[in-house]
């Protein structure tokens, strides 16, 4: 199974309302955002709670992990907000510092692949919180919600 597949359902199904529905990640082409599949109902995430089986201390563990994750995110998202209003402004500029622009350009993707990493790390550091049942029982939902073929054939990987 890839790891974009599977951080891709764990952004679904955990950090997007699992524990609470405020969940922050980022939305730009290529991260958990655009990948991530559709239509999860609330009953849909408890249920993979359900299965589970996750310990009080598990949940506790959970719950601080995806705080400092959401945490994280907004920090980068709004560092990427202000990166570009700066990289607008100079090329709104009747004589824009095209090495400015450039060297904002390339902050902002810095920025964008720190969001990539904070996804991959958020979901090691869940898949860590698993005992190896848990972890096989998660692995059976992402195969059952595999939203397209070429989805189920990343799941079986």
């Amino acid at each position: 199974m890839t790891w974009e597949w599977r951080r891709s359902i764990l952004i679904a199904v955990l950090g997007l309302g699992l524990l609470g529905d405020a969940g922050v990640s980022p939305a730009a082409p290529g991260t958990a955002a655009s990948r991530r599949p559709q239509g999860l109902t609330i009953l849909q995430r408890r249920e993979i709670i359900a299965r589970l089986n996750l310990t009080d201390t598990q949940r506790q563990a959970f719950k601080q992990r995806k705080a400092a994750f959401r945490k994280r995110m907004v920090e980068l998202k709004n560092d990427i907000a202000l990166k570009k209003v700066d990289r607008d402004n100079e090329i709104e500029k009747a004589a824009p510092d095209k090495a400015r622009v450039r060297r904002l350009t390339d902050e902002i993707g810095a920025l964008q692949g720190q969001m990539v990493t904070e996804d991959n790390n958020y979901l090691v550091e869940f898949e860590k919180l698993l005992t190896p049942a848990q972890l096989e029982k998660w692995r059976v939902f992402l195969k059952e919600h595999a939203s397209t073929p070429a989805d189920l054939d990343a799941a079986a990987e």
